[in-house]
């Protein structure tokens, strides 16, 4: 999947600086004090995967941005 930069983006949450790019990116995002959405595309291929195994892995890191 790919993330989508969202017209209302109000932040951006960043990559950290342990990672490379190739690992983790910076994130756009739409944030009030609550909470952060980000928007997200799936390619054809990964669209087909959801459909057949009904399955979608999500991995998350938290910290502090």
């Amino acid at each position: 999947m790919r993330p989508i930069t969202l017209g209302e983006k109000n932040k951006t949450l960043l990559r950290p600086s342990s990672m490379t790019d190739g690992e983790c990116s910076s994130l756009d995002v739409w944030c009030d004090s609550k909470k952060c959405i980000s928007l997200w595309k799936m390619s054809w291929k990964e669209r087909l995967s959801a459909l057949i195994f009904g399955r979608v892995w999500v991995y998350v890191l938290s910290g502090e941005t």
